[in-house]
């Protein structure tokens, strides 16, 4: 199984449109339509597929703080990823962690500068909650705001450097 990420474009859209999470994941993701119009409408937003051999199983969303031109984004410390998921048909397969472990090995390449990765998450998305501390996520704070249910937990993650081994390089 070979899990990589790309941009979305043109030759993915339809694929990442066809997405869908159980019926019990919506309230924590919304609709896959509402999710890439806004990334594509938000500046600084970079939305991005997640594949499986080269096809489509999964979605997520770049947020850069305060990004307006690539040359900025270069000096960035973090980026906050958001509307993370894989299709229902997909998962339990191992590709959440595979994915986070892509992600990684993407921003290194293309964002060299990026020390961490931040993400929000409900408090109740507990399958979420033990993927991203499976993948080396730590708590480091509560919000008292934001998310469609209420507060949520701020979770970083220090971007492994690119000489550890692939398979520690995720907190393994």
């Amino acid at each position: 199984m070979e899990i990589a990420v790309q941009p979305v474009g043109t030759a993915h859209r339809a694929a990442v449109l066809a997405l869908r999470v159980r019926a019990d994941q919506l309230d924590y993701v919304g609709t896959m339509r509402d999710m890439l119009l806004d990334a594509e409408a938000c500046p600084g937003s970079e939305p991005m597929a997640i594949l499986r051999d080269d096809r489509v199983v999964g979605y997520y969303r770049l947020d850069f703080p305060a990004a307006r031109e690539e040359s900025a984004r270069l000096q960035i410390e973090y980026v906050t990823l958001r509307c993370y998921l894989v299709d229902a048909s997909a998962q339990r397969s191992g590709i959440g962690a595979a994915a986070m472990s892509a992600i990684c090995a993407d921003l290194r390449v293309r964002y060299p500068l990026l020390a961490r990765i931040a993400l929000n998450v409900d408090p109740e998305n507990s399958t979420a909650l033990d993927l991203y501390r499976r993948c080396g996520f730590v708590h480091v704070a509560d919000l008292a705001y934001g998310g469609r249910n209420g507060p949520q937990h701020v979770l970083h993650l220090e971007i492994p450097s690119a000489d550890l081994p692939r398979d520690t390089a995720i907190g393994r």
